[in-house]
């Protein structure tokens, strides 16, 4: 992600970034990844994970109710236009929120928001348990090994994801 977010024009402003509110570490990286691209509007906000790691299975239901309320709450207020997500915790319920935000107002308004999914470079055979979830709302599906897209027919491989960014 960090590698994308290096590349991103300021031509695409204003650029939301949503992270876990356990995360310390994001924020720091993205900056110092795209201290130029980032001269433009950005808004920093942060959510609940859906799972921590080594939490419970039974209390993730709670923990991503309260994830789902905050997304849907955050995307409502901020409609975004596109959301390119690549991790588990957070983009999950981020972008149901907005699929179903964009599903619900999409005859009454334009707004239906675009979400462009980034599967995790270390996915070589299969996909993520956040790429199974989203493969089917998401707009683009990108993965980084050919074999994955030859067994997901949505999926695009684009290559080697350095190559292609630099």
């Amino acid at each position: 992600m960090l590698l994308l977010i290096k590349k991103l024009d300021s031509k695409f402003a204003p650029f939301l970034f949503v992270l876990s509110h356990s995360d310390v570490t994001s924020t720091a990286k993205i900056l110092a990844s795209a201290s130029t691209t980032l001269d433009c509007d950005v808004s920093w906000h942060k959510v609940h994970r859906s799972r921590e790691v080594k939490q419970s299975w039974v209390s993730t239901v709670f923990t991503t109710a309260w994830a789902c309320v905050q997304s849907f709450d955050l995307v409502c207020r901020t409609q975004p236009a596109t959301i390119v997500a690549n991790g588990p915790g957070t983009c999950v319920p981020l972008c149901y929120s907005a699929w179903l935000l964009g599903w619900l107002v999409a005859p009454f308004t334009s707004y239906l928001p675009k979400i462009v999914f980034v599967e995790s470079f270390c996915r070589v055979q299969r996909l993520s348990l956040t790429g199974r979830l989203l493969y089917p709302i998401a707009d683009r599906f990108l993965v980084q090994w050919p074999q994955l897209a030859a067994k997901h027919k949505r999926a695009v491989y684009l290559g080697d994801a350095k190559k292609l960014l630099h």
